[in-house]
């Protein structure tokens, strides 16, 4: 199975950034709003627009014991083994050693 992960460029190229995400997810763009407010290129990839026998690979590769699906976004930080599941602007931005102000509320 060869993947072809989308590309956004960035000035902060360290660490390598991949997003596992949802086209209509809401919380997935947000995530990557976030990281592209703080300057990240990072690669992602629309798993639910990937072939049936490609999206079970990757869903299955995403898993958690604990979870029958993984929850979106899922955020892998290359050094760090632990994946990070669903958005909390938060928990990435502390990951992420950014500063995290909050969203401009919608109206």
């Amino acid at each position: 199975m060869s993947l072809e992960f989308n590309h956004v460029e960035g000035r902060v190229t360290k660490p390598a950034l991949t997003i596992y995400s949802i086209s209509y997810c809401e919380f997935c763009k947000e995530a990557k709003s976030l990281l592209h407010e703080a300057g990240y290129a990072y690669r992602y990839l629309f798993v639910d627009l990937l072939p049936p026998a490609d999206q079970f690979t990757v869903k299955r590769n995403l898993s958690r014991p604990d979870v029958k699906s993984p929850l979106y976004p899922v955020l892998e930080i290359e050094g760090q083994e632990e994946r990070i599941y669903g958005y909390n602007r938060e928990v990435w931005a502390e990951r992420l050693g950014i500063s995290a102000p909050s969203p401009t509320p919608r109206s």
